[in-house]
C-alpha cells in the first residue's frame, strides 16, 4: 500500500506530545524557575502529537507532566544527558 499527501507548512507552529496538553488548551512552560500554564492554540491533533501555536522559540517545556504538577511550582532545570 502506497500513498502520498500534499501538506503546507504551518507558520509559528510546534509539535508537542499530546500528553503534555493540559485541558486541551495549554502546556506547562518554565519561566524564572517556576512552571507556568501557558495557553496555546491547538491547530491539529494526531494520535501522538498536538500541533500548537503560541509557544515562542527558546521556551522551555516539561518533558513529562508528573502528578501534583501545578502553575507556580518551583522547578530546577537539569541538563539533558
Amino acid at each position: 500500500l502506497k500513498g502520498s499527501a500534499v501538506a503546507n507548512p504551518i507558520p509559528d507552529a510546534l509539535a508537542v506530545p499530546r500528553e503534555l496538553l493540559v485541558n486541551q488548551t495549554g502546556v506547562y512552560v518554565v519561566e524564572n524557575e517556576q512552571l507556568r500554564l501557558k495557553e496555546v492554540e491547538v491547530l491539529r491533533l494526531t494520535p501522538k502529537n498536538a500541533i500548537v501555536r503560541g509557544i515562542p522559540d527558546g521556551t522551555v517545556l516539561l518533558k513529562q507532566i508528573l502528578p501534583g504538577t501545578y502553575d507556580g511550582l518551583y522547578v530546577e532545570i537539569k541538563a539533558a544527558k
